[in-house]
């Protein structure tokens, strides 16, 4: 295999390092759309539920949407590509987004154990949902988000984080 004349070993070591700085910096996009005024460690979770969803999807397990069409926050960060590059508070933002994302993706350990969806309180409150109160926050998100698909379970993060998301993996039989 040759690829801008590397070959063998190399090249596919080159193909895999540009693959995944592409998945970072998708990633980096989705967490800056949907976390951008959120806690370091709620980016980071918002980077492992792309990073899982893919991985799920490339071992063949579940299906999802493209990191483009199935998170509403990547199109944020098209919407804010000016202010990113003159506001030094969306600059500060996309760069911590960035971390995450590459953190993300170079790390072996996930801090919300499998977790392949999240959703914002406020949309939950939206909907008539108290992300705080409900007895069964699974089933009322399920419903709302028609994510019923696939079983699920809340995750929760460690004590001291006030996450602005509420995080979901799939229950496994």
């Amino acid at each position: 295999m040759k690829v801008a004349g590397i070959s063998g070993v190399g090249a596919i070591r080159n193909i895999e390092e540009v693959h995944r700085n592409y998945l970072i910096r998708e990633t980096a996009k989705v967490v800056y759309g949907e976390a951008a005024n959120a806690e370091d460690e709620e980016k980071l979770w918002v980077a492992h539920v792309v990073k899982n969803r893919y991985m799920l999807q490339k071992q063949g397990k579940y299906r999802f949407g493209s990191i483009r069409k199935d998170f509403l926050g990547y199109e944020r960060w098209g919407k804010n590509r000016g202010a990113i590059e003159n506001n030094r508070l969306e600059k500060r933002a996309w760069k911590k987004s960035f971390e995450a994302a590459r953190k993300a993706w170079t790390s072996k350990h996930d801090p919300t154990h499998g977790a392949v969806f999240f959703v914002s309180k406020e949309s939950l409150r939206k909907r008539g949902i108290d992300p705080s109160t409900a007895k069964d926050l699974r089933k009322k998100a399920n419903k709302a988000f028609k994510l019923s698909v696939y079983p699920l379970e809340v995750v929760k993060p460690s004590k001291g984080h006030n996450f602005k998301h509420v995080f979901f993996r799939i229950k496994e039989k």
